[in-house]
């Protein structure tokens, strides 16, 4: 990445589990963020770039502050170069963070004994900032800010340096670059509060119904990550809060993350609790004159030769039996819909018979926008039975692909359809949203 500041990324990894590290006793766990030092660090780039910072600390270089003339015996300041600083961040066990931006900028005159004059100074900038919660928001309070020399380099000849140099030190370096550089770390923590503000808030999952985060406790700070967790709060529109149920742990430690790295964890009972709000679009009747393959008496007895179908119009009603759930694998995420297929008469709807199934829809997550978008892929339907007939046994694997073709025209496409869900799931609080990383562990 260099230091070319117009292409910001954060690292930030979306890890599914079943459980978290962080435990939060009898509640349902709920999502916990790892934000690596990789995230803080394009931040802060960006909060730099956003506020005009070097600019602003040229600018001051070159003018009186308070009364002290910038550089005595040099006139028609100005500044000929400013280089992108070098920024790091790391952190501080069991307080915050420490900061260091190593900034560079080249002053141009015209000096007293005549002819033009640079001045190349690099300075240092070391803050520290500590993680609180305040007004149950998570923010930065910057507890501490050094700046101090690195190099000076000047055209000037050698005799000449140290009366120049020392007034410049004192005048620009002592006088002006903690102040104008220290604000810096004040618009970083500005800025990632300001980033989490809206998130703190109830947020609708399209027009599905609402989801609420809420903090479980102060920051866990170790020397490669700040840990934060969350309670969590599902409602639909109608405002009933859905119950998210406590499942036994897949994991019992979070594998290892380096520090370049950022992490949110979301277990997979919250991935089926959501599964609730879906329940409408997942009950479907269907028949030929609402679109999808023809269902018929004809069709039926060319797949399955060996039953009774009667004369007239037909329809399916398929429903969910059960709440869709999810399967987690690494690499490899499931939707799992255990559906009942009933074929019936119409007007009348007779029963003729009943076949229970499991669909099975691969999916990939990705992150967009602090939105989790969950994308569909292969389907399959699995583990057909005959549960009752009226019309002859028969083995419904026959129907199998002819009711996938159904599925697929009705129940799938309404999913598909669905935004509200797939697109709209606003996550958890992060200090920003400059994806480096779009790939998934799912454990």
């Amino acid at each position: 990445m260099g230091l070319d500041l117009k292409r910001l990324q954060m690292c930030l990894l979306l890890f599914f589990c079943g459980w978290v590290a962080l435990s939060q006793g009898e509640k349902a766990p709920g999502p916990c963020v790892r934000i690596g030092a990789c995230t803080i660090l394009e931040i802060a780039k960006r909060s730099m770039t956003d506020s005009r910072i070097l600019e602003q600390l040229a600018e001051a270089a070159t003018k009186n502050q308070g009364g002290n003339k910038a550089i005595k015996g040099i006139k028609g300041l100005k500044v000929n170069d400013i280089r992108p600083p070098n920024v790091t961040v790391s952190f501080v066990m069991k307080v915050g963070m420490r900061m260091e931006v190593i900034c560079q900028l080249t002053i141009a005159g015209k000096s007293f004994i005549g002819g033009s004059m640079e001045i190349t100074v690099k300075s240092n900038m070391t803050t520290i900032s500590k993680m609180i919660i305040k007004d149950k928001v998570i923010s930065f309070e910057v507890t501490k800010c050094t700046v101090d020399l690195i190099s000076c380099k000047t055209n000037l000849p050698s005799n000449m340096l140290p009366k120049i140099v020392n007034k410049f030190l004192n005048s620009t370096l002592g006088k002006v670059l903690p102040g104008m550089m220290c604000p810096a770390a004040d618009k970083v923590v500005g800025q990632m509060k300001e980033k989490m503000l809206t998130v703190w808030n109830q947020q609708p999952i399209g027009d599905l119904g609402f989801i609420l985060y809420a903090l479980t406790g102060s920051p866990v700070i170790s020397s490669k990550h700040a840990g934060i967790c969350f309670t969590i709060q599902i409602t639909r529109k109608n405002g009933e809060v859905i119950e998210i149920p406590i499942e036994p742990p897949a994991l019992n430690v979070l594998p290892e993350l380096s520090p370049e790295n950022s992490e949110l964890t979301m277990p997979v009972n919250i991935l089926n609790a959501l599964m609730k709000l879906l329940e409408d679009v997942l009950e479907r009747e269907v028949s030929s004159d609402r679109g999808g393959p023809e269902i018929n008496r004809d069709v039926l007895a060319e797949k399955v030769p060996s039953v009774e179908i009667p004369e007239g119009d037909l329809i399916f009603e398929i429903r969910s039996t059960e709440t869709p759930t999810w399967a987690l694998e690494p690499g490899v995420a499931t939707l799992k819909d255990p559906l009942k297929i009933e074929l019936k008469t119409r007007p009348e709807k007779e029963n003729l018979f009943i076949v229970t199934a499991t669909l099975k829809i691969n999916a990939t997550f990705q992150e967009m926008n602090g939105h989790l978008q969950i994308l569909l892929g292969e389907d399959s339907l699995k583990d057909l039975a005959l549960e009752s007939s009226s019309v002859g046994d028969f083995d419904p694997e026959l129907l199998n692909g002819y009711f996938l073709d159904i599925l697929r025209a009705t129940l799938l496409e309404n999913l598909k359809k669905s935004k509200s869900l797939l697109d709209n799931l606003g996550l958890p609080p992060q200090p920003g949203h400059f994806p480096c990383h779009e790939s998934i562990s799912q454990q």
